[in-house]
């Protein structure tokens, strides 16, 4: 079962939220809970492994909830921050959806995806060996992300594709067709709007 988008909002998890959203799979709540779903998937225990082994080897920052959780290394009461998750994970060149599949595809500057999305694979094929692109579509996702810090993102789509076009202009005095900014947009739309995202002004 794919997990909610909605983990992607989560600074903090338990090793065994992460060990079950690495492999794309909702947590439960508890190991009474995962019991009770039939045990834990012989994937996920790999990811528990791998993560115990790193918090015991000081690659991995961890918080146990209380004395006994360590003793008992009971991974349902031990928390990992998610900046500290996307080092390790980098490190070890895996980027797993929750920590990477925010706004905009994440383009890991320390190795290479090890599943690029389809937009990345065009990204390369089209850096491979060619001109370089002619619109900065990576400022342009981060002057999305400035938008929607500041401001908020508008609730009509044109609206901020209006903002981008304008953007574009006063970067490069030139701007992308309106359906390839159309195209981004509504792909960002779409995915915070699965994740329940509501605009500021309604």
């Amino acid at each position: 079962m794919t997990y909610s988008k909605n983990w992607n909002l989560v600074d903090v998890f338990t090793v065994a939220q992460v060990a079950y959203l690495w492999g794309d799979r909702d947590p439960p709540d508890n190991n009474v809970n995962e019991i009770y779903a039939g045990g834990r998937p012989p994937e996920v225990s790999a990811i528990v492994q791998v993560l115990q082994g790193a918090i015991e080897g000081n690659q991995l920052t961890a918080t146990w909830h209380d004395q006994v959780a360590k003793i008992a290394k009971d991974c349902f009461k031990v928390s990992v921050s998610r900046e500290n998750l996307i080092n390790f994970a980098r490190a070890k060149k895996q980027f797993p959806s929750f920590l990477f599949d925010t706004i905009g595809p994440e383009l890991a500057k320390e190795g290479a995806v090890a599943d690029p999305s389809p937009a990345h694979k065009e990204i390369e094929a089209k850096n491979q060996g060619g001109r370089p692109a002619k619109y900065d579509w990576d400022g342009c996702y981060a002057e999305i992300v400035r938008i929607a810090d500041i401001d908020g993102l508008p609730s009509v789509q044109n609206n901020l594709i209006e903002q981008l076009r304008n953007w574009f202009i006063a970067e490069i005095d030139d701007h992308p067709a309106d359906s390839e900014i159309k195209k981004r947009v509504s792909a960002i739309y779409k995915r915070l709007k699965e994740s329940g995202w509501k605009p500021r002004n309604g």
